[in-house]
């Protein structure tokens, strides 16, 4: 079963039915505690599947997953308004340049297989401004 599994994993991946590790477009929400506004914006973010080969035999893998990762990336400045009196109003948000397939650093990433918290939606959870 296990290997009939994977003959079908193979064979998406090789027609290109699994998307690979690529740059795509995401709508991230800015808000920040202090300012009364948030503001949708478009970014690039890295998505997609990376090939991880591990031994066949049953046991603990003993390579790390490969994981779509930023490979070069820049930071991006917004201004909110409606921003309290000393509450600085700029925010940054990532933009990724490029992409590529790579052990988790958890220095860039979350490489839990659960969040230990749940993530908050990708919307603002105040009146949207745009």
């Amino acid at each position: 079963m296990a290997l009939q599994m994977l003959t079908l994993f193979l064979a998406a991946y090789a027609s290109n039915k699994v998307p690979g590790c690529h740059l795509t477009t995401q709508n991230v929400s800015l808000e920040k505690e202090g300012c009364l506004s948030c503001h949708l914006v478009e970014t690039t973010i890295c998505s997609g599947y990376c090939a991880t080969e591990y031994p066949i035999y049953y046991g603990f893998p003993s390579e790390e997953p490969l994981v779509c990762m930023y490979e070069d990336m820049r930071h991006q400045e917004f201004e909110l308004s409606n921003c309290l009196a000393g509450v600085d109003p700029v925010v940054k948000y990532p933009v990724a340049l490029s992409c590529s397939c790579a052990a988790c650093s958890i220095l860039t990433s979350n490489c839990n297989e659960e969040p230990k918290e749940p993530t908050k939606p990708d919307f603002c959870t105040q009146l949207l401004s745009q």
